[in-house]
């Protein structure tokens, strides 16, 4: 019997198809996205820029910081399953979200009751902003990855 061929009536497989369900899922909602807090605004964008005191000096930004009021409530900006909660000090707690190959991290939590392992909805709360007692500024640092590369989370958020 002779090796089967692809014949002109099957279809190529297209390299997404090979995408798990999640994945695709996360990528499909691209620009649709909510935001991770119910109102704010970008304060530091993504990427490499000028230290905001420090002329001489730039720095480079891995996800967006938004200002929001005091002690917002952070929600899941899709639906996943919990890849890890961390509290580092000077930024308190971080929660990042597996979403197949995609992950987003929320850093400065002043709370979170979620666990390693847990799934989460979409705009599901997951903590709440920390208020900086020296600026008096609540700001939520907001991180977007697929697998290790850090994207530009403007263009998956909706505007």
């Amino acid at each position: 019997m002779a090796a089967k061929t692809n014949s002109a009536s099957e279809p190529a497989l297209k390299p997404e198809a090979a995408e798990d369900n999640q994945s695709f899922d996360f990528r499909r909602n691209k620009g649709r996205l909510p935001w991770p807090v119910e109102s704010g605004f970008i304060s530091r964008g993504f990427g490499k820029q000028q230290h905001p005191t420090i002329k001489t000096i730039s720095i480079t930004n891995n996800g967006i910081d938004i200002r929001t009021e005091e002690s917002a409530t952070v929600r899941a900006v899709h639906e996943g399953i919990v890849a890890g909660v961390q509290f580092i000090p000077g930024h308190d707690y971080t929660v990042i979200i597996q979403h197949g190959d995609y992950y987003t991290v929320y850093t400065n939590l002043a709370e979170t009751s979620l666990s390693k392992g847990e799934q989460v909805r979409s705009k599901q709360v997951i903590g709440k902003v920390s208020n900086n007692p020296i600026t008096g500024a609540s700001e939520l640092h907001f991180e977007l990855w697929h697998q290790k590369e850090r994207v530009n989370p403007v263009g998956w958020i909706k505007k």
